[in-house]
């Protein structure tokens, strides 16, 4: 007895629960790497309950046991196809009906729990039930045919041949054809979900490089509309005030005079040549000891001698030199 259950062990087709183990795992970690994880999870609910019955399927030819285990092992396979047909047909809406997918479950689950009523013998509901719902889950992905959605033909193929195989072989279904068929349904499975999640990467990298693009023109965006400040150094007291409130600058021996918009000024302990450099552009030297803020300049006027006077808002005169002269009104156009 032995010998005959291992014999029937070694001639079921053990490449077909491995098939269903591997893709199990592989949906798996993909679930765990996406963001949007329903497919791929029901992708891998699928697969673990096709090993689930497969193993139930050869039980039989295993080991031996008593008849009230009988009723149990196919109260399982009846409850694994179920639970598979649910799962294809939730993959299949999820893919090529998203707005209508808690709809189309729901009406297949009250569909699957009629037909457990009225198709006698646990065999014939099993079979039955993956036959409803591979023919469920094709109409559907034709559906996607229809509305051109990608991949829409493969898996309308994919579930006809699945479906159509149940219709033919009948008793024979579960006993031989559904080994080999879930298998490769599965890897069927497994290829389009790898292109999907192909998809998927390239588009979170798109997405990932939009929003770093976006960052950095906000960055740069917040740092042209910042304030910038200045500290001065005066009387042993350090002052932070905005550069953009600074009228004109002069110098004073090795120090400089900042003269604020309004009238007030302030000897900073800095020589006006290295003050050069921490001014913006729109600050602009136009004497040897003066620096104006150009966006300050109402007008310039020049003299016969070639030296002129830039005139700034409020009244103050600030004296241009015939060497800078040509540079000035240059800037200044």
């Amino acid at each position: 007895c032995v010998c005959w259950n291992l014999q029937n062990f070694k001639q079921t087709p053990a490449g077909s629960i491995g098939a269903c183990l591997l893709a199990s795992f592989y949906f798996a970690s993909i679930t765990l790497r996406v963001e949007r994880k329903l497919r791929p999870a029901l992708l891998a609910a699928l697969s673990l309950l096709a090993s689930l019955q497969l193993l139930l399927e050869i039980s039989r030819g295993v080991f031996s046991y008593a008849y009230p285990l009988h009723d149990l092992r196919l109260t399982g396979i009846l409850a694994c196809s179920v639970l598979i047909g649910l799962c294809l047909v939730a993959i299949s809406a999820r893919q090529f009906a998203a707005r209508w997918l808690l709809v189309i479950v729901l009406g297949v689950s009250v569909g699957l729990a009629t037909l457990m009523v009225w198709v006698p013998g646990m065999d014939d509901k099993a079979r039955f039930a993956l036959m409803l719902a591979s023919g469920l889950s094709a109409a559907i992905a034709a559906y996607g045919i229809w509305c051109r959605q990608p991949g829409a033909m493969a898996y309308a193929c994919a579930l006809a041949l699945f479906g159509g195989s149940n219709l033919l072989a009948q008793g024979q279904f579960l006993d031989t054809y559904l080994f080999y068929l879930i298998a490769a349904l599965l890897i069927f499975l497994m290829v389009q979900q790898a292109g999907a999640y192909a998809s998927e990467m390239q588009l979170q990298r798109e997405q990932r490089a939009r929003a770093d693009r976006l960052q950095t023109a906000l960055d740069n965006q917040m740092q042209a509309d910042e304030e910038p400040m200045m500290s001065i150094v005066s009387l042993g007291k350090i002052r932070r005030i905005p550069v953009s409130s600074i009228a004109r600058i002069q110098g004073a021996g090795d120090y400089a005079e900042l003269h604020l918009v309004g009238g007030e000024a302030i000897l900073h302990t800095i020589a006006l040549s290295a003050l050069t450099d921490e001014l913006p552009s729109y600050f602009l030297r136009v004497h040897r000891s003066h620096i104006v803020n150009t966006r300050l300049v109402q007008r310039l006027e020049q003299a016969e001698g070639g030296t002129g006077t830039l005139f700034l808002k409020e009244g103050i005169a600030v004296p241009v030199s015939r060497r800078i002269m040509p540079g000035v009104r240059k800037a200044l156009k």
